[in-house]
């Protein structure tokens, strides 16, 4: 198996240095199936289905949520819920049930699942999914899939609900939690939560707040504050609430914000990414007074110009830490029009910017290149992005994308559709919605590329050829 995968990782390096291009196609992935479906294997009725998505290190699970009603039997609430795919039995799993087992009748969303698809985070509005719901609000919850630990999931009896968004005190409060996609450490105990509700002593700023739910220790702690302790003077995270992000071991959380002081050595002006160390002294105690700090992540050209991350906040942190995922923009680089992806080094301070040349891609009359929705690995040796054209057709104006992948060589491939139509308009168009951590599997969102719908439009998983292993991940 060693050799096999040292093998490959040898073969990769021959390839980029024998191409000696950056666009060179080093990177092989292939489209599998279909998720999107009903019961039986047919395509949903619903056009862009799923909200969002997670899948796992093996490639098994998939959990996301959807309005669709005909993904399962007896969806007849005309609600979003949050569902799983079981790509190895091919069949798809309602979660967000009441405790009875029966259907929620109010909307649940914003789901995220652990690298082995047993712990899942998401909100909800329907009040009767655990006991001790009181509020009326949306909250956050907790669904482990095998509470009983014996390594089957969603077995009868052996799956267990909690709501996380609770106080100091273990309770619900009144504004509940935020429609924001919340993060989970590895082993679903740390799980953050965004509400306008001041449930700390320093929390008065009158905006929305990231907490974090220590499940063992049975805390609640701001995160949204600087290193002194003051509460962001604007909105955490931003209007638009992208994601939370947490690493595997809990202790990093990355958030957006429209505060300028929580950093005070670097302030900014208006929106920035800032990450959370929850155990700056590392004596394993998180979230301790003096023991965390927080910093705002700036993202530098060569010559140190701080970049603008623009009005919509997108990033992505990786597992261990290490490296985050950020959409810049930069006027004097290879993208001038568009915005670009930079790998950050969160340990160097170091900006390693994907190389991306706008002409090498560029299709006609087009405005090339919104490069967007960064995902990245674990240890930061796969990233994806979607990279979008926008153009005229017909008089009508329109767009394309296609999905990019940057791993370990350095070498930028784009995995989906290829080789370029020679039309603008035909084809499909691609965004990458979820990475596994281990980089060997992703989903892909399909539309139509152009005016109308396409009956290929969908919601499919791709894999990585060279995978051996769910442990793989080539080196950054």
């Amino acid at each position: 198996m060693h050799s096999r995968l040292l093998s490959e990782r040898i073969l990769a390096i021959a390839l980029t240095l024998g191409a000696g291009s950056a666009w060179a196609q080093s990177e092989r992935w292939q489209p599998l199936e279909r998720i999107d479906v009903q019961p039986g294997g047919t395509a949903t009725a619903t056009r862009f289905a799923l909200a969002e998505a997670s899948i796992s290190d093996d490639g098994r699970w998939v959990v996301f949520s959807s309005t669709a009603a005909d993904l399962v039997s007896a969806d007849s609430n005309a609600q979003s819920d949050v569902f799983v795919r079981d790509r190895r039995n091919a069949g798809t799993r309602r979660l967000s049930l009441r405790a009875d087992g029966s259907q929620a009748l109010l909307p649940s969303y914003r789901a995220q699942a652990t690298a082995d698809g047993r712990f899942v985070t998401f909100v909800s509005s329907d009040g009767q999914l655990v006991g001790n719901d009181q509020n009326s609000a949306a909250d956050q919850f907790l669904l482990d899939r095998d509470s009983d630990g014996n390594g089957i999931l969603d077995e009868a009896g052996g799956t267990s609900m909690q709501l996380v968004s609770l106080n100091t005190a273990g309770a619900t409060f009144f504004n509940g939690a935020k429609s924001v996609i919340a993060a989970l450490d590895t082993n679903g105990n740390a799980v953050t939560f965004v509400t306008l509700q001041p449930l700390a002593g320093n929390d008065n700023n009158g905006q929305p707040d990231v907490y974090v739910r220590d499940r063992l220790a049975a805390t609640t702690r701001l995160l949204s504050q600087s290193t002194d302790g003051t509460v962001g003077n604007d909105e955490s995270p931003d209007f638009f609430a992208p994601p939370v992000d947490i690493s595997d071991s809990g202790r990093w959380v990355a958030f957006s914000s429209n505060a300028t002081n929580l950093d005070p050595a670097s302030p900014g002006a208006g929106l920035g990414i800032f990450l959370r160390d929850r155990d700056s002294d590392g004596n394993g105690t998180p979230d301790e007074t003096g023991g965390s700090t927080t910093r705002r992540i700036r993202v530098a050209a060569p010559g140190g110009m701080e970049l603008p991350i623009g009005a919509f906040a997108q990033f992505d942190l990786s597992g261990d830490g290490r490296w985050m995922a950020i959409a810049a923009s930069n006027a004097a680089g290879p993208n001038p029009a568009g915005s670009d992806i930079y790998r950050h080094d969160l340990g160097l301070d170091l900006d390693l910017p994907v190389v991306f040349v706008a002409a090498d891609w560029r299709k006609g009359n087009s405005t090339c290149c919104g490069n967007q929705g960064p995902k990245i690995s674990r240890q930061g040796g796969v990233l994806a992005f979607t990279s979008t054209q926008n153009y005229s057709f017909a008089g009508v104006g329109t767009g394309r994308s296609d999905v990019f992948v940057e791993a370990g060589t350095g070498t930028l491939t784009r995995i989906t559709d290829y080789p370029v139509p020679a039309s603008q308009d035909d084809g499909l168009s691609y965004g990458v919605v979820a990475l596994s951590a281990n980089g060997a599997y992703m989903v892909v969102a399909v539309a139509a590329a152009g005016t109308s719908a396409s009956a290929a439009e969908g919601y499919f998983v791709y894999q990585r050829d060279r995978v051996f292993d769910a442990g793989f991940e080539p080196a950054p």
